[in-house]
């Protein structure tokens, strides 16, 4: 039990109360005080793609700690928001006395550039959203809403975005980020574009032929590469064409794949739209490899290998074969020094106009690749048209420590330059380079592997191209034992995907039984990746269930008891849970443990009576005495505090209540006299 939370149990409840009111869960004394949603004025709100605390905050005019006073069911691990969550705001909604719309911000708008696509004057603009012209620095924020004091773009986007009224405001529902612009505009309705699609997929869905598609949607239908974009919206005619005064609003710019919740300062007059850089989120991987793309795979859980299959390696040309001594090495020109590789690799992407498969050619005749690892690959990280290249050498040449190296090469007018450079400890693998969390800003993802003796470490690395170098982008050098990397869309409300490495077992019999888990990375509204959660797999280990159960107790105070009741109820249940340490009597001793806890946490819960049943049942004699100890003193105290005080001074004095768990391995937890009744 760590001081901290003995600390907020005395502070919360006191040593004087009674045990029901001592351990009452935060969340459950909350329940009385906390306003009733619903209650009073105020109004719902929805949350949708990119909105914030902060941001929703703004454009309500409520203070963020009275909005989550209100929604104590929305308060999520690390303070995310859930698209679709209900947010009670207590305040009067906002009334607009004047028709017209809702327009989304995307990145690159500011005011005066919402004023030109609109036809509003700025200062008509700002009376309409008080809120938002409130910025201190003038921004507008990606996302964001706000209202055009005006009558709708066009009769179709009326039906299909904005509930237009004289009095109400409407609905907050996004704005089109791209409108037909003749003045006769044809009935339909906006489809959003999921991942996958492509411009016959859309025909196929909504029957309207590819070429009346890409009328109605000029912007769209110039991307150079025919791409589409997830979340992009397309105008679906349907029906004859309706006659319109004001032409509707278009936004000229390539859809942008936003920095959720990344503000976007007004420059004045002279403001232009950012430039974005369209990378592509629906086609295969941009990693490239020399010969024919493959798909990038995760890795297996014992070491690095290339981002190219076995079968996509290139073969050296007939006539330059590896040299198999140092005089064949100096003959191809390979350079004697390592930190003479990269101005040399450079001079060959010049002097062949960017051949990637003769530089690998070049690369394997001086043994820096190999058929295991290494390897060149055409990215995407300057431009979506630019044909950039990334060099991954395996080893040091001329006999010196093995050691890898990235090099990443952009494509220029000057010709191909090093922009950026990575030593590693080990082997390095290139996993992804695209712009992997949607934030319009191309990221590496690459790994440096190091070996001993029984096992392969991977240390993961995710580097963001920030328009003029390459920035850090991950929190920390998260490594893991055997890795293995994923990247998938898996939690709600995050943005772009989210990396997921498992693995975990350290192949010493030292480190003692275990299991493997994966490790969720995500980049909170387009920031740093981070570590969001920890699922390890399944066992048949009695051991790694009561571990499990164990780490839900030590949770009470933000989850209560329920889960850590739950786990050590299933724990005690399941007759197929086996053992899978030394102890002839783990078993027993494991499933006693787990009794005792149960019977702290019911009584705990208020669950005396059913307390009392698991404590008849536990049979372990270290552990009756230290059930003894806790119903005796919670008899004369009336105080759990005190109760775990007086187990733990029965532990120090009867270790066998307790060191079966104390040694099991380097790679599991440690387990203390505390730890029994982590309470007090």
């Amino acid at each position: 039990m760590t001081p901290r939370i003995s600390h907020r149990i005395r502070t919360t409840f006191g040593l004087s109360l009674v045990l029901i009111l001592l351990l009452t869960p935060a969340s459950a004394l909350a329940q009385g005080t906390t306003p009733t949603p619903g209650a009073g004025a105020g109004y719902y709100y929805i949350v949708r793609p990119g909105d914030t605390w902060t941001g929703i905050a703004a454009t309500v005019g409520v203070s963020i700690p009275t909005i989550q006073m209100h929604n104590q069911a929305a308060l999520h691990p690390h303070n995310y928001l859930w698209i679709g969550d209900r947010l009670w705001i207590p305040a009067p909604e906002p009334v607009h006395a004047t028709t017209g719309y809702w327009y989304t911000i995307k990145r690159g708008h500011d005011w005066n550039y919402i004023s030109g696509v609109t036809g509003v004057p700025v200062s008509d603009l700002k009376a309409a959203n008080p809120i938002a012209a409130a910025d201190p620095n003038g921004w507008l924020y990606v996302s964001q809403k706000i209202w055009i004091p005006t009558r709708p773009p066009t009769a179709a986007t009326a039906e299909s975005t904005a509930e237009v009224s004289t009095s109400v405001q409407p609905k907050a529902t996004p704005a089109p980020s791209e409108a037909p612009t003749a003045t006769a505009v044809k009935a339909g309705y906006w489809y959003d574009v999921k991942p996958g699609d492509d411009w016959y997929t859309v025909y196929e869905v909504t029957g309207v032929p590819v070429h009346d598609l890409k009328v109605a949607n000029p912007i769209a239908a110039r991307d150079p590469r025919g791409w589409l974009y997830i979340g992009q919206q397309l105008w679906i005619p349907t029906g004859p064409a309706v006659n319109t005064s004001t032409p509707a609003a278009a936004v000229t710019e390539a859809p942008a794949m936003a920095v959720v919740g990344t503000a976007t300062p007004s420059t004045g007059p002279e403001a232009t739209p950012e430039p974005i850089t369209a990378v592509e989120r629906t086609a295969p991987a941009t990693v490239t490899p020399a010969t024919p793309p493959t798909s990038v795979a995760a890795a297996p859980a014992t070491g690095a290998t290339s981002v190219a299959t076995e079968s996509s390696k290139a073969t050296p040309a007939p006539e330059e074969t590896p040299p198999s001594t140092p005089e064949a090495a100096a003959e191809a020109g390979c350079p004697k020094d390592s930190a003479a590789y990269p101005a040399a690799i450079a001079a060959r992407l010049n002097g062949s106009n960017g051949d990637i498969q003769a530089l690998k050619t070049w690369l394997q005749s001086c043994g820096v690749i190999t058929d295991k690892s290494g390897d060149v690959f055409e990215i995407r990280t300057s431009g979506a048209d630019m044909k950039d290249v990334a060099v991954v050498l395996s080893t040091t040449p001329a006999g010196e420590e093995a050691q890898g190296r990235l090099l990443i090469y952009h494509s220029t007018t000057a010709g191909y330059t090093l922009v950026h450079q990575v030593e590693g400890a080990g082997e390095i693998e290139l996993l992804e380079a695209k712009d992997l969390n949607a934030d319009s800003k191309p990221d590496l993802v690459y790994t440096d592997t190091s070996c001993g003796a029984h096992t392969c470490f991977r240390t993961l690395f995710v580097d963001s191209w920030n328009g003029s170098s390459f920035e850090d982008w991950i929190k920390g050098e998260p490594t893991m034992a055997g890795a293995a990397y994923s990247f998938e869309d898996t939690v709600p409300g995050g943005q772009g995907l989210e990396i997921l490495a498992h693995g975990g077992v350290i192949n010493s019999t030292g480190a003692g039984p275990q299991r493997a888990w994966t490790e969720t990375y995500i980049s909170p509204e387009g920031g740093s990746y981070e570590s969001y959660k920890k699922a390890y797999d399944a066992s048949s280990c009695l051991y790694f269930q009561i571990l499990d159960a164990n780490e839900l107790f030590n949770q009470w105070n933000t989850v209560g008891f329920a889960p850590a009741i739950a786990a050590y109820e299933k724990a005690i249940a399941d007759k197929s849970a086996g053992a899978c340490g030394e102890d002839p009597e783990e078993l027993t001793k494991l499933a006693d443990f787990g009794r005792f806890q149960l019977m702290v946490a019911l009584i705990a819960r208020g669950q005396s009576a059913k307390a009392a049943e698991i404590r008849s049942s536990i049979t372990y004699e270290p552990l009756v005495g230290a059930a003894n100890t806790f119903v005796k003193t919670l008899q004369n105290n009336r105080s759990i505090v005190q109760a775990c005080r007086d187990t733990t001074h029965y532990a120090e004095q009867n270790t066998a209540s307790w060191d079966f768990l104390s040694d099991w391995g380097y790679a599991n937890p440690t387990f203390t006299a505390a730890d029994l009744c982590p309470l007090g």
